[in-house]
């Protein structure tokens, strides 16, 4: 998520936020290309949706 889409939907630390899902991103391509025989798209996947499910809970409870 972009810092315009974590603000327009009033994240409290957009900034933060993204340049945490990008680390997310980046890790992903990195381990894949540098780790033969793993599968970090996996293990991404679970980690986005954490970071999906907190936001959204932070959204639910106002901040």
């Amino acid at each position: 998520m972009s810092r315009p889409d974590l603000t327009a939907r009033g994240h409290p630390r957009p900034a933060h936020a993204a340049d945490q899902f990008l680390l997310l991103i980046d890790g992903t391509l990195a381990a894949g290309a540098t780790r033969p025989g793993i599968n970090p798209v996996v293990c991404a996947r679970e980690l986005a949706e954490q970071f999906v499910v907190t936001f959204q809970g932070l959204v639910l409870k106002g901040g």
